[in-house]
């Protein structure tokens, strides 16, 4: 079935399969068992209710909400609200000013947009948030969480591995027991506290603080302050005008 114009309201009710709506101002309801339904326009309101895999909902001012057991939900726009509860797979929500909560059970969510308020909370697996002024939380047992951006605020808790914080004026912090950490930018705070292996530093006028059995760090820029401290091996500080200190057991001193 195709609903082709402006302002029109089309619902397509108990198993309609290939739904499509495609124009502006619409108000695309795909209800009970409506496999890959797809919404594409501007202001539209798209709601997938109860068991749609593959909804997609592309435009700008959407309000997207993909609730209970939808898989591969997708939400592309501007100033969307995307809401994916309970038990989604694969959701994405790719727009600016969005706010993601990909709540309870989601794995491989993905939020890639400017002034996105990402958090992914309770045993999210790959969670991706990239973009600008991201708030981004990736709390208790979140493995492979990647937060992108300028002025992004990571906070990546309690067993997170190989989790990235890649921009400028990024806080970030890698706390207890995050191995293979990267925060690359400049004017980043870096601390990886705690049993944090393979940590690097890598911009102008950071300040690293590798603390307590951090092996090979490397913090590169000029204007560093690099404090390598207790029992770090292979420290490498390179660069002008830094102050480098090898306190407590430190392997292979290179002095400049």
């Amino acid at each position: 079935t195709r609903a082709l114009s402006s302002e029109q309201r089309t619902r397509a009710r108990s198993s309609v399969p290939r739904t499509r709506a495609l124009s502006s101002e619409q108000r695309t309801r795909a209800r009970s068992s409506v496999p890959r339904t797809r919404a594409l326009s501007s202001e539209q309101r798209t709601r997938a209710l109860s068991s749609v895999s593959r909804t997609r909902a592309l435009s700008s001012e959407q309000r997207t909400r993909a609730l209970s057991s939808e898989q591969r939900t997708r939400a592309l726009s501007s100033e969307q609200r995307t809401r994916a509860l309970s038990s989604e797979q694969r959701t994405r929500a790719l727009s600016s000013e969005q706010r993601t909560r990909a709540l309870s059970s989601v794995p491989r969510t993905r939020a890639l947009s400017s002034e996105q308020r990402t958090r992914a909370l309770s045993s999210v697996p790959r969670t991706r948030a990239l973009s600008s002024e991201q708030r981004t939380r990736a709390l208790s047992s979140v493995p492979r969480t990647r937060a992108l951006s300028s002025e992004q605020r990571t906070r990546a808790l309690s067993s997170v591995p190989r989790t990235r914080a890649l921009s400028s004026e990024q806080r970030t912090r890698a706390l207890s027991s995050v191995p293979r950490t990267r925060a690359l930018s400049s004017e980043q705070r870096t601390r990886a506290l705690s049993s944090v292996p393979r940590t690097r530093a890598l911009s102008s006028e950071q300040r690293t603080r590798a603390l307590s059995s951090v092996p090979r760090t490397r913090a590169l820029s000029s204007e560093q302050r690099t404090r390598a401290l207790s029992s770090v091996p292979r420290t490498r500080a390179l660069s002008s005008e830094q102050r480098t200190r090898y306190v407590l057991s430190t392997d292979v001193i290179v002095q400049m």
